[in-house]
């Protein structure tokens, strides 16, 4: 923990000494659209904990997340330009059946990934989510947006994300097939 405080304390350090190139002043305000996203990401730190049960205080799901998201504001790293709140291990399994979306998972999440992205919104963060390009390993806790990304990004959207962080690893390095995509 203390080393994750001295890599977020030594980077915002370097953007504070270099911000006429990074677009931020003095004191860390964002000052030009050339400043970096910065914030904070999940898997970093707690990767993909989904055993609520045996990992209550840092297992992936709304309430952890909305601990994080005020912890954030009360350290007031909105105001020094942190403003991107990126989660991942927030899907469940399977899509819906009916319209095919991605879905939270609703034991996790039970009140959807809309009401975090508007829980950030409000105290001035944005909402950023992992989402998998490809579905190499059968072991994955969360769908492929292969064949879906059209409506996986349009999904985001509707739900006020603001970041898609995509994850794509071939077994096979290959590249991404696009020829079923939507769009």
């Amino acid at each position: 923990m203390l080393l994750s405080v001295f890599i977020i304390t030594f980077i915002n350090l370097l953007d504070l000494s270099f911000g006429v190139s990074f677009g931020v002043d003095q004191r860390g305000h964002c000052q030009s659209r050339t400043c970096p996203t910065r914030g904070w990401i999940s898997y970093k730190r707690f990767e993909c904990q989904t055993d609520c049960v045996n990992h209550p205080y840092d297992c992936s799901n709304e309430e952890f997340y909305i601990r994080q998201i005020d912890k954030m504001v009360e350290h007031n790293f909105p105001y020094y330009g942190y403003n991107m709140f990126v989660i991942n291990c927030w899907a469940a399994k399977h899509r819906d059946l009916h319209t095919k979306e991605l879905v939270a998972d609703r034991e996790r999440f039970p009140n959807g990934i809309k009401y975090i992205a508007d829980y950030c919104r409000e105290r001035g963060l944005k909402l950023g989510l992992w989402m998998n390009v490809d579905h190499c390993d059968p072991t994955d806790p969360e769908p492929s947006s292969q064949h879906h990304m059209k409506l996986d990004v349009e999904t985001f959207a509707k739900w006020g994300v603001s970041s898609i962080h995509a994850w794509y690893s071939p077994a096979d390095n290959s590249p991404i097939d696009k020829s079923h995509d939507q769009g």
